[in-house]
């Protein structure tokens, strides 16, 4: 019995030999499924080439014009080109990934296949030169290859290649991008290339903007033989704003105020056929949070405020950094001791921004000394018994375990309202609520236990210096 090969599931077929079937429509193509019963994640293309990719994603475009809304293979294609753009618009130096843009001369490589003596280099080398007439190639002099290299915890480096410009959607994804560790910048749906649909009117403000005025300014973007299926999406999609950007007139030198071009390794600026790519200017970038530390005003501050953070803290629903919510993979660690604090990278953001964690302000011991401090004369915030003890019963017989850092933003006064000891048998437990700008308080919270055994030696014995007022000027730290 002779059975019908399909893409779909139609009913009964009635097609005998070879017959003309009906066109495949677009609701049809979005319920098309995998038959490993899966969702792919990488398209095969009848040209298993570079050049391929590119003539599929802009085929992804034009059906996504016609259908914006789904999660078809095509939908996932469009939100990986704005991935793309959008990682190279807020592409900085100190990212955790330092993007690389390493030139594809067209005329010098090609020739230099044609002239090779191989014969199947030469016929390569033809081939390409053939492909490479197309009319979207006739006037580009330069591709570029982007890559992405980071550095792991161990120091180890890694390059990823992530895709390259093309001459008909500005940039194109390599079918085997790897997921990054850093969100999206905007509201943080999810993180760069991990196979997400992310329409673009779900992304940042600033990169919309970005987009709707590159193609504003740049008309030659919008001709048929470049970036055509863009533009036209762009209309299809929000065909106000479109109308509103050309009712402005905005020209380019206004434009590209804003905005700085990227580099490739020489200083030569990024460009695909004649347009220079560009990213957000350092000076425009978004540094708002919930999280900045805030600080006693009497103590001056030099350099940038930094954040304070904890393991275990909830950021989803608040201003992370730069107007983006952290997610439930955003995971603080409790110290960063090989990390200066300005070299520190924000997790799951890949930001370089300086922030505190609890090693930072809380030592991991406990110095004990051999008489009761006096707590009416020093700063030792609020002291209190365990539940059912007496005062007299739990003397405080130790030295705050504070780090010198908490007095780079705070006066010892400031105890008395952020630091809490709770005195047990067996342990003591300290609170550290650290007061941030959006008005809630981080809190650190640590036991410090004891530890009986064998005399190390005589205990150190710190007298403290008298004093005549009620408080010392300077609180007692370990």
């Amino acid at each position: 019995m002779s059975n019908i090969l399909q893409l779909l599931d139609r009913g009964k077929p009635t097609l005998r030999g070879w017959q003309e079937s009906d066109r495949i429509t677009a609701g049809e193509a979005e319920k098309m499924q995998d038959p490993a019963g899966d969702n792919p994640r990488r398209t095969a293309t009848a040209i298993p080439t570079p050049f391929g990719r590119m003539h599929l994603l802009e085929t992804a475009f034009k059906f996504v014009r016609q259908q914006p809304q789904g999660n078809s293979l095509y939908h996932r294609l469009v939100a990986q080109c704005w991935d793309m753009l959008e990682l190279l618009f807020y592409n900085k130096a100190t990212d955790a990934y330092r993007l690389r843009f390493v030139p594809w001369a067209k005329k010098e490589q090609v020739d230099l296949l044609v002239q090779s003596r191989e014969p199947r280099i030469r016929l390569l080398g033809n081939t390409l030169r053939l492909y490479l007439a197309d009319p979207h190639f006739r006037e580009l002099d330069t591709l570029y290859l982007i890559f992405a290299d980071s550095r792991d915890a161990s120091g180890r480096e890694t390059r990823q290649l992530l895709g390259g410009t093309s001459p008909f959607t500005l940039v194109f994804a390599h079918p085997a991008v790897p997921r990054l560790n850093m969100q999206r910048k905007g509201d943080g749906n999810g993180f760069y290339f991990d196979n997400q649909v992310v329409p673009l009117n779900q992304r940042s403000a600033e990169f919309q903007n970005y987009i709707f005025g590159l193609f504003e300014v740049h008309p030659e973007l919008r001709q048929e033989n470049f970036a055509q299926c863009i533009a036209q999406f762009l209309a299809a999609t929000d065909k106000g704003r479109v109308q509103a950007l050309a009712e402005e007139k905005p020209n380019v030198a206004t434009f590209e105020q804003h905005y700085e071009p990227l580099r490739d390794a020489l200083g030569n600026a990024v460009q695909v056929r004649g347009i220079t790519l560009f990213k957000q200017a350092e000076a425009q970038q978004k540094t708002t949070s919930d999280w900045f530390i805030r600080f006693n005003e009497r103590v001056p501050q030099t350099g940038k405020i930094p954040l304070v953070l904890m393991p275990g803290l909830d950021l989803r629903r608040s201003d992370y950094f730069g107007g983006t919510a952290g997610t439930d993979q955003t995971i603080i660690q409790y110290g960063y001791e090989s990390q200066r604090l300005e070299e520190r990278r924000l997790e799951t953001l890949g930001v370089q921004y300086p922030f505190l964690t609890v090693n930072d302000f809380l030592e991991d011991r406990l110095l004990e000394v051999p008489f009761a401090v006096n707590t009416e004369r020093f700063y030792f915030g609020q002291v209190q018994p365990e539940p059912g003890a007496r005062p007299e019963d739990r003397p405080l017989r130790f030295l705050l375990p504070l780090k010198r850092a908490w007095f780079d933003y705070f006066e010892p006064a400031d105890l008395d309202k952020q630091l809490r000891l709770t005195l047990f048998d067996n342990h003591v437990q300290l609170r550290l609520a650290v007061p941030v700008t959006s008005g809630r308080e981080v809190v650190y919270e640590r036991s410090y236990y004891f530890r009986p055994g064998p005399s190390q030696g005589p205990m150190p014995r710190l007298m403290p210096c008298a004093a005549t007022r009620p408080r010392h000027p300077t609180a007692a730290a370990a």
